[in-house]
């Protein structure tokens, strides 16, 4: 019985269909629909391309933030594949690297144009303290940042001289040979210091623009130098003479 009524309810539509003209209504519309696509095809075929054309461009910038900037090392394979150093550089077993004796230091080989970002890396104080490079044109011009368990200290070198530092105490705990998180997160003219996502250092003017005293030497006059600020960079570590540290897991992401 519900069969019947189904086919009765079906045909009693068709034949509404036919009566009213919809067929042959929505045979009109679609020629006109293909009459506009026939005038007006080269600016739809624009506004196709155009909105494509933006929709890859957008795709493509956030690939290259994410993906430009992207490093990890977990220190097994090859210092010299990531790395350009100075001094001593030695794998750890398991992964790791020992440096020190490494006065000049050394960087990763990419990100020259690397910005606003966040280093991270596991690090571990064998003596005295530890080093690390930031926003580094090269191994001569750089922030570096060093960080012993009484205090924070940046400094800038510029023509491979560290013309300029600043001491900061600190409140952390901070014990020799005990793995420690470090994540230091430069953004425009600030930069921030965390040990094991506490913060241990601050300051929103450390990248800015700075007119210095410089003695190249003892018996020379001081001179007064314009230093401009490093907006872009590598990272990197450096430890000098017998200071010695050891780093795992090094990582740099965009902020």
């Amino acid at each position: 019985m519900a069969v019947f009524v189904g086919i009765a309810a079906i045909l009693t539509v068709i034949d509404l269909v036919l009566r009213l003209g919809v067929l042959s209504w929505l045979g009109i519309q679609i020629g006109r629909l293909v009459n506009l696509i026939l005038i007006h095809w080269i600016t739809l075929v624009f506004v196709v391309l155009a909105v494509s054309i933006f929709v890859l461009y957008v795709k493509f910038r956030r690939l290259e933030k994410y993906v430009g900037m992207s490093f990890k090392d977990d220190f097994k394979e090859d210092l010299n594949k990531n790395w350009d150093y100075d001094g001593k550089w030695k794998l750890v077993p398991g992964g790791g690297v020992s440096v020190t004796q490494s006065e000049l230091g050394g960087i990763t080989r990419i990100g020259h144009l690397w910005k606003d970002y966040s280093f991270e890396f596991t690090a571990v104080i064998v003596n005295d303290r530890i080093g690390w490079i930031v926003r580094a044109q090269d191994l001569f011009n750089c922030y570096m940042i060093q960080l012993t368990p009484d205090m924070v200290r940046p400094h800038l070198r510029l023509g491979g001289q560290y013309i300029w530092s600043l001491d900061k105490g600190h409140s952390l705990r901070i014990n020799l040979n005990e793995p420690m998180r470090i994540r230091t997160e430069v953004r425009g003219l600030e930069v921030r210091v965390y040990v094991n996502d506490k913060e241990a250092y601050y300051n929103n003017e450390l990248f800015s623009m700075k007119f210095l005293p410089v003695k190249p030497k003892e018996d020379d006059k001081e001179l007064k130098v314009v230093v401009p600020a490093f907006t872009t960079g590598r990272v990197g570590f450096r430890m000098a003479g017998e200071e010695h540290g050891r780093f795992y897991q090094c990582r740099v992401r965009p902020l």
